[in-house]
């Protein structure tokens, strides 16, 4: 390979030197633009990374949807740090999004899957950026930093030799000229013959030795070539040229008030800015930075003065004013040929400029006139051998001062182009190893990406793209979103208006078995229409069509029908009862007779869809709000034989009427499903059976199914919290549910309930009879067939006496006392809707809700 010190030669230097410039030049540009490459990929990978880090926080804020939990992914901006490649590599393959199990895959899980992957991603990316930066773009920027001021100083160390080589080589071709006209003018003196030829002769030589002596003199002034900012003027011709155009367009302001030993014609450094930036001289760039060194230049120069009291050494292209120098103006006549005539002197300046100048070429005619005479004079006295001596003098020490320059100046581009061949073999190195680290990098983690998009892509196809999570994200979305299960409140409008009559009101105010029949005490208390219902549903044949019937969903539009039908029949029948229209229960049982004959005419699916839809919508289910809390408590975190007792107690303690009804519903439900009934039920009341075990949990599950559309749990039908407490919707819990249901279902607990019904209806029927033995006369009202006894509600009422004595009503009914659950005043009073009030005069033997303190003699007091 050839040296760069053998290849980097030229006879002027100056090729060379432009060679070396260029070179190095083309060489810190390559590098910038290689370091601006690995900078945009830096770049790049760092927006990336900030874009996909914004999005997947503004994709997953706290209130998102999709958010699992609060504080989870996406909810906390992640730290950047810089790491090495290893820690990356390692990092990477821990960080990688893991899968979750497939118990908790949701669509939030998916959602947050690319969410986390997003992040991943980001994180990724910024690692990626910070090993380009550490490991390329580090490199090349420390290269540049150590070697582009050092390539950059030899250029200029050169560039430096090189113009004083040039200034020294001018100098030496003045002292040159400067020794050949010091021949001449001594030849010339001793050529001198006669005096007259001398004296004109004279003149002229004199003239013109002035002329040039002034010439060489001013141009001893100034050191060629001179730098004005980045234009360059060789030569005095050069010099004038550009003060001729200067002076001959800047604009000329006379002073206002005229100032002693300063000029009256001034100019501003704006005018003369703006005509210099229009100039083109050579190597003259016009910027605001080079018009100000410009001007500075020619106050160094001493070209042009400031015209202020202070001077100012300092120029600026704004709000200074200046004047031309004396200076200026001889430069401008230097090379004015004198006539010897009238010693008049003209300018070479163009005729559009003779106006203006034409005081100054006055005043510098009598100083020329005076010079050229004081010159004349030296002339003749010169030693032109002391004045030959001085100029070789000179001479030789420029010639030594150039070969010294001509000795740094080779022995610099010499040393500059071997450092230059050393930097450019390090820059070619260093590009090469740059970018094959860089593709290095991008290969690496372009694979890393892949291998971790194939994860996460075969994650989604085997694990979370699976039909059992759409079910799932279904249920999560109706248990999240829904209200609860259909849930109708209570139907407290009367079918009848005129007479007062609603068919769902609570179940101790129906009209009852034993008021209309005379029952055996099991059966006694369960509402009339509840019995006759179920009775038509037990006559049909097939118990597994039943089955299906009790297990099916609500048939709405058939209960609708049913509803709309029912009502019309109440609503257009008029009972004939005569002088027994202030008798409630035989109003009811008018009614109900209608009801029931409408009931026979429907198919036994529209009959069982009718008790469903009657359990629904009584006031209060058949199992009273008021114990739902203690009954779900039981079967909260208890064990199996832990809950059939206190079942049984809190069964025991909801009023009888509901009781019977319970005990009555359940007993048809394991007929139909053949499970163990009780024994003579219906027809005794002596209980003597053996409790066998049998498994009730798959009747329960089939009856509490809501697998169907429009499917409501056998539970909910008997036994439902308080409405107004679950007005906005409720969801049953299930599980608890078939637990109860399956406990109900037991023969132990049934017989249980039975047992304990059938005492509560023997003290009731033991303290009535009691009433009558002390006395107590009832009056009754008979019915189409033989009435029993009226029961006494659970809830007692007042009345008082014609003398003022207040009567105490009985103890209640039940076993245990408890209050109505919507009454809860020590003395409430009666609901309009559920038992009228009328006063004693309009009805004075109509029965009071059922109470039997209205049937008492006013005149007895119940101790």
């Amino acid at each position: 390979m050839v040296s760069f010190a053998n290849v980097y030669w030229s006879s002027d230097y100056k090729s060379s030197i432009d060679q070396l410039q260029q070179e190095s030049t083309t060489s810190l540009i390559q590098l910038h633009d290689l370091r601006k490459l690995v900078f945009s990929y830096i770049g790049y990978f760092t927006n990336n990374s900030e874009y996909l880090e914004k999005s997947s926080n503004e994709l997953l804020p706290r209130s998102s949807p999709f958010n699992i939990t609060a504080g989870s992914v996406g909810n906390s901006p992640t730290r950047r740090r810089i790491v090495s490649a290893s820690v990356v590599a390692s990092e990477s393959a821990q960080n990688t999004p893991q899968p979750e199990s497939v118990q908790s895959v949701t669509m939030s899980t998916a959602y947050n899957n690319y969410i986390n992957h997003m992040k991943f991603d980001s994180q990724l990316l910024i690692q990626m950026a910070s090993i380009i930066d550490q490991d390329v773009l580090e490199e090349i920027t420390q290269f540049l930093k150590f070697q582009e001021p050092k390539l950059k100083g030899e250029v200029s160390r050169l560039q430096g030799i090189h113009l004083e080589y040039l200034t020294s080589v001018n100098k030496l071709d003045k002292l040159k000229s400067r020794h050949q006209e010091q021949l001449r003018l001594k030849e010339f003196h001793e050529s001198v013959k006669s005096e007259e030829t001398t004296e004109e002769h004279s003149f002229v030589e004199e003239d013109i030795s002035v002329q040039e002596e002034e010439s060489n003199s001013i141009e001893e002034e100034f050191d060629f070539p001179i730098r004005l900012a980045t234009g360059l003027i060789s030569n005095m011709e050069e010099l004038r040229d550009l003060l001729v155009q200067l002076i001959d367009k800047v604009p000329i302001v006379k002073r206002k008030i005229p100032i002693p030993g300063y000029k009256n014609e001034i100019f501003s450094s704006d005018s003369l800015c703006l005509i210099v930036g229009k100039l083109r001289f050579r190597g003259f760039t016009p910027s605001r930075m080079n018009l100000e060194k410009f001007g500075q230049s020619l106050i160094d120069l001493n070209l042009i003065t400031t015209s202020q009291f202070l001077n100012s050494k300092k120029f600026k292209s704004e709000g200074m004013w200046f004047e031309w120098s004396d200076l200026a103006y001889e430069v401008l006549n230097s090379n004015i040929p004198i006539e010897s005539d009238n010693l008049s002197t003209t300018t070479s300046v163009s005729s559009s400029g003779q106006a203006k100048f034409q005081t100054e070429v006055a005043e510098t005619t009598k100083r020329l006139n005076a010079m050229f005479n004081s010159v004349k004079s030296s002339i003749m006295k010169t030693n032109h051998d002391e004045l030959l001596i001085d100029i070789q003098q000179k001479y030789e020490q420029e010639l030594l001062t150039i070969e010294e320059l001509k000795y740094r100046l080779e022995q610099g581009i010499f040393e500059a182009s071997q450092f230059l061949q050393g930097f450019e073999t390090a820059k070619i190195e260093l590009v090469y190893k740059s970018l094959s680290r860089l593709s290095e990098i991008l290969n690496r983690f372009t694979h890393k990406q892949a291998e971790t998009l194939e994860h996460f892509s075969q994650d989604f196809l085997k694990r979370i793209n699976k039909s059992v999570n759409y079910k799932h994200d279904l249920q999560i979305l109706v248990e999240k979103f829904s209200t609860g299960i259909y849930f109708p409140g209570p139907n407290s409008n009367n079918q009848n208006l005129k007479y007062q009559f609603n068919l769902f009101k609570d179940i101790p105010l129906q009209l009852q078995l034993g008021q209309v029949e005379s029952p055996i005490l099991s059966i006694n208390s369960i509402p009339y229409i509840l019995y006759q219902a179920i009775k038509l549903v037990e006559k049909h044949p097939d118990l597994t069509q039943v089955q299906e019937y009790w297990i099916s969903a609500i048939d709405h539009q058939t209960n609708w029908n049913m509803k709309q039908d029912i009502i019309m029949i109440i609503s257009n029948y008029t009972p004939d009862l005569t002088d027994e229209i202030s008798n409630e229960r035989l109003i009811q049982w008018e009614f109900i007779k209608k009801i029931i004959e409408y009931l026979q005419t429907r198919t036994i699916e529209d009959v069982v869809c009718f008790i469903k839809s009657w359990l629904l919508e009584i006031s209060d289910s058949c199992i009273p709000f008021v114990v739902y809390d203690s009954i779900v408590n039981i079967y909260q975190g208890k064990q199996e034989h832990d809950t059939v007792d206190e079942l049984v107690k809190s069964l025991c303690s909801i009023p009888r009427s509901n009781l019977a009804s319970l005990i009555f519903i359940i007993e048809h439900i394991c007929h139909v499903f053949q499970l163990t009934v009780i024994s003579k039920y219906q027809e005794s009341d002596e209980i003597d059976q053996e409790v066998t075990e049998e498994n009730t949990t798959d009747v329960s599950n089939k009856l509490n199914s809501m697998d169907l559309i429009g499917a409501v749990p056998f539970v909910h039908l008997i036994m439902r919290p308080s409405v107004v407490k679950n007005s906005t919707g409720f969801k049953p819990p299930i599980e608890i549910y078939g637990k109860f249901l399956a406990d109900l279902l037991k023969l132990k607990v049934r017989l249980n309930l039975l047992t304990k019904l059938i005492d509560n209806e023997t003290n009731i029927k033991q303290k009535r009879l009691q009433t009558e033995k002390n006395g107590l006369s009832l009056k009754r009202v008979s019915l189409v067939v033989p009435e029993v006894d009226i029961t006494i509600p659970s809830t007692p009422t007042k009345e008082q006496t014609s003398s003022g004595t207040l009567l105490k009503s009985p103890r209640p009914v039940s076993g245990e006392f408890s209050l109505r659950p919507f009454r809860t005043k020590a003395t409430p009073q009666p609901s309009p809707r559920g038992s009228p009030n009328h006063t004693r005069e309009s009805s004075p033997t109509r029965p009071h809700s059922g109470s039997i303190s209205t049937l008492l003699p006013p005149t007895v007091k119940l101790e």
